[in-house]
């Protein structure tokens, strides 16, 4: 057994009233650059901003690394993901606090919340999703209080060479 702090090394942070893209929508921070973490996340949290925890230094028990990438998500209320596919990794969520609306679609945005809402699957705590391969997917909080995901990602097909994606 190997009982370690893995490698958190980066965080971001993401604007929900911008677009994808847009500058100041998605900013990412270098755990070893960044002098107060506390203060950017505070701020996040004040302004309802999505904050993303980024662990991929992963060691096994001999030392050697491990091709995944762990993703702890605070979801802010009332936000959806911007949809998006996965084509060059596997990728499991579990809900570890609250609950969250979990919809695959090709064709809905995320602005169309009243029908994620209708048809959209709700994942309480504990809950977990396998995403299924190549299809479009968000996931959306839809309370009025914070909620907190684990995302476990891993190379398809399985090799050491792994490159996490999140396309739109």
């Amino acid at each position: 057994m190997k009982i370690s702090s893995p490698g958190f090394v980066s965080f971001a942070i993401i604007d929900p009233a911008k677009k994808m893209g847009e500058e100041g929508q998605y900013t990412k921070y270098t755990v070893s650059e960044t002098d107060d973490i506390d203060t950017h996340i505070g701020e996040a949290r004040r302004n309802n901003f999505e904050i993303r925890y980024h662990y991929v230094d992963i060691r096994n028990n001999e030392g050697g690394t491990v091709p995944m990438k762990l993703i702890r998500t605070e979801i802010p209320p009332r936000y959806v993901q911007p949809f998006h596919i996965h084509k060059n990794c596997y990728e499991l969520t579990v809900v570890e606090q609250g609950e969250v609306s979990y919809l695959e679609d090709d064709l809905l945005e995320r602005e169309d919340i009243e029908r994620i809402q209708k048809i959209s699957r709700i994942l309480r705590e504990g809950d977990m999703v396998f995403d299924n391969e190549g299809k479009r997917h968000t996931v959306a909080n839809i309370s009025d209080a914070y909620v907190r995901v684990l995302t476990v990602q891993t190379p398809k097909p399985y090799t050491q060479d792994f490159i996490p994606d999140w396309q739109q």
